[in-house]
């Protein structure tokens, strides 16, 4: 069973204390990648409910079953869903919201006394879909037997209609800065490359840019030449994903990247789904450079291996850019940040890295980090004694930058001299395992995980036992080599000169792993 992370209790507790004061239709927003589906798994077994979780694409339902089923192993799950209907004497059910808001399967489920309802990616319940589900089944009504819980990315929409319609508080959130902070994604690296196209012209409706004027505008062949020349230059050899304004740009935005001899290919909602799925496993191998797409990929995929966001697409909306950001900021074994490319127009009203984080315009524009530019920010303050106590300095940015170590198919993530947390391939998942030298290895999970998981639970338990041996931040690997390493370096056939004590050990540790795999 998955151990929750001190947020995610967080979480929870905020869920029931709300309740306890008469809210019974909250919401939590959490960024993309930090477990919004745990905690609600984690809420039905608390709370011993009978529990009904809508989503409305595929790829949704079924990873909420699956972390269902790894939060609480013994509950029996149903899926409803176009021609399946399992849902009767089922603890959990997971349903898509277009097949359960027709009438015929609304009223087979009316009366199967479901007490908590959750809203995956909450910021779309006010579509008519949801809010017929929502009134059928009576959890509108405030009645404190029934519990309406949201979870998002985002608790703003981009045409400006309100949640509060639905939700009466927001009763936990947090930022993607403060989870990069916390190192539980990824760093994010940002640089803004100008395109002098005019989107003065291009009107605004429901809080964004009209597409069909946008496509105009955007969809050119000197500014998709830039977007190209921009990845070949700052990105090339990164696995990308594009957005664009409609299904045409992502075309030619595709053939532009061929031309220029980038392996590049094109998702949108026309695209057959064993194409589909087909391009995204090609992509997870390497094969595929850069994904170009329009309104697909922006909610629900995850291929934690991802660190470029091309933003080719302006936008307005705060939620529609949080959520294209979001697709690139898991943790990978390896991956050192998310590379997001702003291409910026003649509009100064467009959603950006920067102020998405909360930094000036100015930052974040030429390659700096997340961490870097916080750095740079405590640097610059003003730091007075207070009656002469000196105060001992303190990780501001909580980083949990791993030293992870990849020895042909496995990971290890080291935790102490010669003991490692592995991630050994199991089919498409991976076993998470403790070894150490001379003693048998010990799951430190009970089942195969998906990658994303399988880390979290191997730098969750790095983070109680690895401590500073397990960052590549620690200060003891920017001191000298020893004579020990440098000797055995050397005997190694490598050349030592100048080298840290951290990057010997890295050298040291690869090398002997990827020996032991294959002797």
């Amino acid at each position: 069973m998955i151990t929750l992370r001190d947020y995610q209790k967080d979480a929870l507790r905020a869920v029931l204390a709300a309740q306890k004061r008469g809210v019974t239709r909250p919401l939590i927003a959490l960024p993309t990648g930090t477990g919004k589906t745990i905690i609600f798994a984690a809420l039905a077994r608390l709370l011993g409910a009978r529990a009904l979780i809508l989503a409305h694409r595929d790829e949704l339902i079924r990873q909420a079953v699956d972390k269902v089923l790894m939060v609480w192993p013994d509950a029996s799950v149903g899926v409803i869903k176009a021609d399946e209907n399992d849902f009767r004497d089922k603890q959990v059910v997971v349903a898509s919201v277009q097949t359960l808001s027709k009438p015929s399967r609304l009223e087979q489920v009316a009366h199967q006394d479901f007490n908590l309802l959750v809203v995956d990616e909450a910021h779309h319940a006010v579509a008519s879909t949801y809010r017929r589900i929502m009134d059928y089944l009576m959890f509108l009504e405030g009645e404190p037997e029934r519990l309406l819980l949201g979870v998002t990315a985002t608790a703003r929409r981009g045409d400006r209609v309100g949640l509060g319609n639905i939700f009466e508080e927001v009763v936990y959130s947090t930022t993607i800065l403060t989870m990069v902070r916390a190192g539980y994604l990824c760093d994010i690296r940002g640089i803004r490359v100008s395109t002098g196209a005019d989107l003065s012209k291009v009107a605004t409706r429901r809080g964004d840019f009209v597409e069909s004027q946008l496509s105009l505008a955007v969809n050119t062949p000197e500014r998709n030449g830039i977007v190209v020349a921009a990845y070949l230059h700052y990105a090339a050899g990164r696995k990308a994903l594009a957005f664009t304004v409609d299904v045409q740009h992502a075309k030619d935005l595709a053939i532009a990247f061929k031309e220029n001899g980038v392996e590049a290919k094109v998702i949108s909602g026309n695209t057959p789904e064993e194409e589909r799925r087909e391009t995204l496993r090609a992509f997870r191998r390497g094969e595929i450079q850069v994904i170009t797409n329009c309104a697909v990929l922006t909610e629900g995929y995850d291929e934690p291996s991802l660190d470029c966001i091309l933003m080719a697409r302006p936008t307005k909306s705060a939620t529609l850019y949080t959520q294209c950001i979001g697709r690139g900021t898991r943790l990978f074994p390896g991956k050192q940040d998310c590379l997001v490319i702003d291409f910026a127009d003649n509009r100064h009203d467009v959603c950006a890295l920067p102020t998405l984080l909360g930094f000036g315009l100015d930052r974040l524009t030429r390659g700096q980090s997340v961490r870097e530019e916080i750095e740079a920010q405590e640097r610059r303050k003003v730091v007075r004694p207070i009656y002469g106590v000196s105060a001992e300095e303190f990780d501001l940015l909580g980083k949990s930058v791993f030293r992870w170590i990849q020895a042909g198919h496995q990971w290890r993530l080291p935790i102490a001299p010669q003991t490692y947390a592995v991630l050994s391939p199991d089919g498409d998942k991976y076993r998470v395992l403790l070894v150490a030298r001379d003693e048998r290895p010990q799951l430190l999970h009970p089942t195969a995980l998906t990658i994303g998981y399988a880390q979290g639970i191997a730098e969750d338990y790095a983070r109680q036992h690895g401590k500073a041996f397990s960052r590549r931040d620690a200060a003891w690997r920017q001191q000298p080599a020893t004579e020990k390493q440098v000797d055995l370096l050397r005997k190694l056939g490598f050349n030592p000169t100048g080298i840290t004590k951290g990057q010997a050990s890295d050298i040291l540790e690869e090398f002997f792993a990827n020996r032991r795999r294959r002797a």
